[in-house]
């Protein structure tokens, strides 16, 4: 039976520590100096890794700059690894077993410049996977450390050996840690080992595929490596669908990459898939974005959306088991409501698209436009949705009644919670679910589009030319969160007024995907 428990980082000491140091990866934050721990963590993770992400956890030059100018801005601190270090200090303290650990006496001293995440398999349940490996520029003090540590756990880890190299192994979990050549790891103990065996023999660095793409990770903050083929194997053997999950990556076998790269007034992450083509939708916007009402704080379009859910089930489908559970989902659907799954709900659902306005409660509005390519369909989404509603309602206190908004048809549901109605009406091809009756007149036809914002402008410009498929305006969203008086929304307010926009997009060339997700700052 898998452990159900908590990996150790998360339990134990010396993990814990490792996990904080994570932390510092995925912050993409440099805690200041440099040392000679500059050694790749990719030559000890294991060739066939499916999933391989490694970041600078002391960044250098510009790159420290912009972080340390990110980290004033918006956490004001003095620098990005001033802010870190406080969190990892703060974090010791309240773990008990690591009270007695620093960042500066404990971590500072042989931690070095790169750190990875590794996951070798992916599977169900709660098993644990993946390892973590960090450059240590002095491995004496990294090994006297990890002793320490492992000797105050309760209970104590066990020293153990394989292949010539002493770990820690934690019988709480199956986890093992230890130092690894020029870095320490930690994972689960099948995971240490394939690390170990990476090191006797050959590393991610000389799987072909890895090094076509691992010079995308120069001068960069992380970089990311997907294998397809290692993520459909091991759902394979996890009884996952392989062809569900092809589906939900929409790629081909070739890797998939991402990397993340900083300036004072923006992060950005690029990502590049290639086999993009095989799905239609991949990459391409959705026409609804910039229809959507032009004060929108939040837009997020999904394209083809009943085509990519015809697709998945049929996969699903594919195998016995699958086509059960399928089976059982439609008829539950027909029961329920009274519509059929592929006729009916997903023959209803073109281009969808999801909005929010407002930067107080009075203003507040928000909404669901579809783009329906079988308005018949969506008559009937919205014909049988009310009896339905009206059904719950009689025991949650909903009232159901029709409505009439600027000339689309359907119902409305009323609560003593919300001071608006939210309205389900479809007018021609637009099937809308909106909160309020100004935010539903709006999603069908906007007086100003969020074409004609500058902000959204803005935002499509940094994407290169792509169309946002998300975007995000923070200010208005910092003024929502500011109307309300407990201490975390005034500390998520105060975090939010740094930023300034947040837009994705995508963009498909022959058969390779290009992703942009820019964060852009005051």
């Amino acid at each position: 039976m898998p452990s159900s428990a908590p990996p150790s980082w998360t339990r134990r000491p010396t993990a814990a520590l490792l996990a904080a140091v994570t932390a510092i990866v995925m912050a993409g934050a440099g805690c200041g100096g440099s040392g000679n721990g500059d050694a790749d963590p990719a030559t000890i993770a294991p060739q066939g890794a499916a999933v391989y992400v490694t970041a600078t956890v002391r960044p250098e030059g510009d790159q420290k700059d912009a972080v340390d100018q990110i980290a004033r801005k918006v956490f004001k601190a003095q620098s990005a690894g001033q802010r870190i270090q406080q969190l990892l200090d703060k974090g010791f303290k309240s773990s008990q077993g690591t009270r007695n650990l620093t960042y500066k006496d404990d971590v500072d001293t042989w931690l070095g410049k790169r750190a990875a995440l590794v996951l070798t398999r992916v599977t169900s349940g709660s098993q644990h996977q993946g390892a973590v490996i960090l450059d240590a520029k002095d491995t004496g003090k990294a090994a006297d450390m990890l002793e320490r540590q492992a000797k105050a756990s309760t209970p104590k880890l066990t020293k153990r050996t394989y292949k010539g190299v002493d770990y820690w192994f934690d019988p709480g979990d199956g986890s093992g840690q230890g130092v690894v050549g020029n870095f320490v790891a930690a994972g689960s103990e099948p995971d240490f080992k394939a690390v170990v065996d990476a090191s006797k023999g050959r590393g991610l660095v000389d799987n072909s595929q890895f090094k076509q793409v691992a010079g995308q990770a120069a001068d960069k903050l992380a970089f990311g490596y997907v294998d397809p083929r290692s993520l459909v194997a091991g759902a394979s053997s996890s009884g996952i669908p392989p062809g569900v999950l092809q589906t939900l990556l929409r790629t081909g076998n070739s890797p998939a990459t991402f990397s993340v790269d900083a300036k004072p007034d923006r992060v950005t992450v690029d990502s590049r898939a290639q086999g993009a083509a095989a799905n239609p939708a991949a990459g391409q916007p959705s026409i609804l974005v910039p229809k959507l009402p032009g004060d929108s704080w939040l837009a997020l379009g999904v394209p083809q959306l009943g085509q990519s859910l015809r697709r998945a089930t049929a996969q699903l489908g594919a195998g016995g088991t699958g086509q059960a559970v399928l089976n059982g989902i439609r008829q539950a659907v027909r029961a329920q409501t009274g519509l059929d799954l592929d006729r009916d709900i997903f023959a209803a659902l073109g281009d969808v698209a999801f909005f929010a306005r407002g930067s107080n409660i009075l203003t507040l509005g928000a909404g669901m436009v579809v783009q329906s390519p079988d308005p018949g369909a969506a008559r009937r989404v919205v014909a049988k949705l009310r009896p339905l509603l009206t059904r719950m309602g009689a025991h949650s206190g909903l009232r159901v009644a029709p409505a009439n908004v600027g000339g689309a048809q359907g119902f409305k549901v009323a609560s003593s919670r919300l001071p608006g109605v939210i309205n389900v009406v479809v007018r021609g091809d637009r099937m809308v679910v909106a909160y309020g009756d100004a935010a539903t007149r709006e999603a069908f036809s906007a007086a100003s589009p969020l074409s004609n914002a500058p902000e959204f402008k803005a935002a499509q410009q940094s994407l290169g030319g792509a169309q946002p498929t998300l975007f995000v305006s923070f200010p208005p969203l910092a003024s929502l969160v500011g109307t309300q008086s407990s201490p975390n929304a005034q500390k998520a307010k105060t975090y939010l007024s740094a930023l300034k926009t947040l837009a994705a997009g995508a963009q498909v060339k022959g058969n390779t995907q290009t992703g942009h997700l820019v964060l852009t700052l005051k």
